[in-house]
């Protein structure tokens, strides 16, 4: 049965979970930036109204998946991390820690089945949505190290396309679990390689906000710096005089 999500969140005695971790980590900034009701509005469908055992959060289940091949883990590792990590918890909607894990790794099998291919493409497009105008990039850095010296130009540009493509197909091997598919059929294929994509455009964001943010504390030093210089040569311009 469909659970709907709270409309205010309840309180806790002790310390809120927004309290006890860094409000400017990648996944606290992605998920303030996920449109999640999205998910609800799209997914209840596939929920009775009326009958059955209250289900788990629609929330809950989208992020457990996007974790899962965002953090490269398997189902089982995805629920038992879940439950020790504060930053999974708050991504997936919780405003206080729970020890408990989240689900069995049975539930993430059937609710992939249950909101199936189109709901993978959901996710997807919102990893895309997310990446906004940073995902409209002019410029391509392609490593041609490898490639030989004397072919046409035609040629070269081939091997530089097929090389970018390559490396990406690479980091979603290694890196996004598309390597290892364990669901079933065909079906199962397209699940884990629209997942795959999905958790691909969600780390580049974050790596993007990671760089931003490096660059802000460069830029911070140098200002200290200096003004830190500044102030030491009006100090010894006052003492010569």
């Amino acid at each position: 049965m469909y659970r709907k999500p709270l409309s205010t969140p309840q309180s806790s005695m002790f310390s809120m979970l927004i309290d006890l971790i860094n409000q400017h980590h990648p996944l606290v900034l992605l998920a303030d930036k996920i449109n999640w009701q999205q998910f609800e509005d799209v997914f209840s469908k596939h929920y009775s109204h009326r009958m059955g055992k209250p289900s788990k959060p629609i929330r809950l289940m989208v992020s457990l998946l996007i974790l899962k091949h965002l953090r490269n883990l398997s189902d089982e590792n995805i629920v038992m991390h879940w439950s020790e990590n504060l930053y999974y918890q708050y991504f997936s909607g919780c405003m206080a820690f729970t020890p408990d894990v989240p689900c069995s790794s049975t539930e993430l099998v059937e609710f992939r089945k249950r909101i199936g291919i189109e709901g993978m493409e959901l996710i997807f497009k919102e990893s895309i949505r997310v990446n906004d105008k940073d995902g409209n990039d002019d410029i391509l850095t392609v490593d041609t190290t490898v490639q030989g010296k004397n072919i046409t130009k035609a040629q070269r540009k081939k091997h530089s396309r097929r090389t970018a493509i390559e490396q990406v197909i690479g980091h979603l091997k290694y890196d996004y679990r598309l390597i290892r598919n364990f669901l079933k059929g065909s079906i199962g294929d397209s699940i884990n390689l629209l997942l795959s994509a999905a958790a691909f455009n969600f780390k580049r964001v974050i790596n993007l906000w990671l760089t931003e943010a490096i660059h802000c504390w460069q830029l911070l030093l140098m200002f200290i710096r200096t003004a830190y210089g500044n102030c030491i040569t009006l100090k010894i311009e006052k003492t010569t005089f």
